[in-house]
């Protein structure tokens, strides 16, 4: 009885179409690499303003000690925020390079909690015309889902 509950989906209308019938674990799979892409570019976006405004502070110190070396802290702050970024994001490509997974996917099909007792093989997600479902796309019917790729 758990297992019905725990396979039903919730269908959004306001999501678009190739959104709306995901679970929630492909939902998931699809959101955290996007966010971690939005943190970056965020990350970068908000290096060049605070950039520009240390810069900006620089030339407009007038001389004055105390400003221009506040400018200078600012500018340096911006400079380690912006090395930071680049470490994280070299780090995260050595370690996918490394281990071979892409840490940007995430297969949280993985975790699902199924009811009962010995070991059942999940059911793969299909399209409405019985294609393999694969990271919100339908893949050609010759082609299987793996690693949320169609291949």
């Amino acid at each position: 009885m758990i297992q019905k509950y725990l396979t039903q989906r919730i269908i959004n209308p306001i999501l678009p179409a190739n959104l709306r019938n995901l679970s929630g674990a492909q939902f998931l799979s699809l959101l955290i690499p996007a966010i971690v892409s939005m943190l970056l570019v965020v990350g970068f976006v908000a290096f060049t303003f605070y950039f520009l405004y240390g810069g900006i502070r620089y030339i407009t110190s007038g001389g004055d000690k105390g400003a221009t070396q506040a400018a200078k802290d600012t500018l340096t702050t911006a400079l380690i925020g912006v090395v930071l970024l680049i470490a994280l994001f070299g780090i995260i490509n050595l370690l996918e390079i490394f281990f071979g997974f892409n840490i940007t996917y995430f297969d949280l099909d993985q975790l699902k909690i199924i009811g009962g007792g010995g070991n059942p093989t999940p059911t793969p997600y299909l399209c409405s015309d019985g294609r393999p479902l694969c990271a919100g796309v339908c893949c050609d019917p010759s082609e299987v889902c793996f690693g949320g790729f169609c291949q």
